[in-house]
């Protein structure tokens, strides 16, 4: 699989294993295995906005309060258990000093339940990959002026988080990554979340990528 110059993983390899690819050109339904996303934006909104200066292209922008997009269909997908997985985004998110616990992605209900979520965390700063007993953190605090790719990588175990390709930190993530729930994006339903960022070419891969 090839990737375009303009969403490279710079210098991490994607090869296959592909699961779920939402890049956010076409409303919400630009993604593989035919998922449809559903905006529901009660309390705020969601929007696909195209970058001012045409680097980026179209992305999704969020500013909601507890609201979010779901894709209804993804219960069979993602069912990664104990096992290697990765994710990748590019994302923009000038304001989260601002708000609270930001959602990029859940699949889990709380704290008891198997799965995963994808957050900035309100009191550390930091990006937060969270699976049963295990939060993985970012060694770096979150405020992203410009466009940053983010990778999480979970291989024999160890959680790697990257930014723009270089590892930015390490950390044990040996929780069940397996859930029935379907995908979110930028809510959880057990927080009282604030989405606030652009997002863009969200990928799930069923595999650990490796640096090049």
């Amino acid at each position: 699989m090839k990737i375009p110059n303009k969403y490279n993983r710079l210098g991490i390899s994607s090869g296959n294993g592909l699961d779920f690819y939402a890049p956010f050109d076409e409303d919400l339904n630009d993604v593989v295995n035919g998922l449809i996303g559903t905006r529901n934006d009660t309390l705020g909104y969601y929007s696909i906005q195209q970058d001012s200066t045409n680097t980026m292209g179209k992305y999704l922008h969020a500013q909601a309060l507890n609201v979010g997009i779901t894709y209804n269909d993804s219960s069979s997908y993602m069912q990664y258990g104990t096992k290697d997985f990765s994710i990748s985004y590019w994302l923009q998110a000038p304001n989260w000093t601002d708000y609270g616990n930001n959602c990029i992605l859940s699949k889990k209900y709380n704290d008891n339940d198997t799965g995963f979520v994808n957050y900035r965390d309100s009191n550390q700063t930091q990006m937060t990959f969270r699976v049963p007993s295990a939060d993985c953190r970012t060694e770096t605090a979150i405020k992203n002026v410009r466009w940053v790719n983010w990778i999480f990588v979970r291989k024999s175990g160890v959680g790697y988080w990257y930014r723009n390709g270089v590892l930015d930190r390490s950390s044990s993530c040996t929780g069940n990554a397996s859930s029935t729930t379907i995908l979110k994006i930028g809510k959880h339903d057990q927080w009282y979340t604030r989405a606030y960022y652009n997002l863009k070419a969200l990928r799930i891969y069923n595999r650990a990528l490796t640096s090049k």
